[in-house]
């Protein structure tokens, strides 16, 4: 005969061999990603670039860091908020960013492939927009 003590052992043991195929696909997932469109507006939009969860925040600690106001980059600040830059920000932009590749080590990557998306946007007169999901 069991004692409830040994029941519950067995049944917890049970329950987690059977998560573990979910938790194993769910630890081996992707991260979610920051996406960068450019278009003429939220409903009409193109995807460009994915950055990483991790190399977000490598690039935004540059932008912590940095001695100079990136004002325009530090919009960037909310993983889980959305991101809109107009034309017009967008020659600004591209000037934060320059100063990220220079000055910058860890969010260097990030920041070069940032500069091209933005510079095509700004040939197109699009809008740049980055979203959390």
């Amino acid at each position: 005969m069991h004692n409830t003590h040994q029941i519950r052992s067995l049944s917890v043991a049970g329950r987690a061999k059977s998560r573990a195929p979910l938790i194993e696909a769910l630890c081996s997932r992707r991260i979610m990603a920051y996406d960068i469109h450019i278009g003429k507006s939220k409903k009409s939009h193109t995807y460009k670039f994915s950055i990483e969860e991790r190399d977000y925040y490598k690039f935004l600690n540059e932008i912590k860091n940095a001695s100079m106001s990136l004002h325009r980059l530090s919009r960037f600040g909310d993983y889980y908020d959305d991101t809109v830059f107009r034309p017009c920000d967008l020659e600004g932009l591209i000037e934060e960013l320059q100063l990220v590749v220079e000055h910058g080590a860890e969010g260097r990557a990030t920041a070069l492939a940032l500069i091209d998306i933005v510079k095509g946007a700004m040939e197109e007169g699009l809008h740049v927009f980055g979203f959390a999901d």
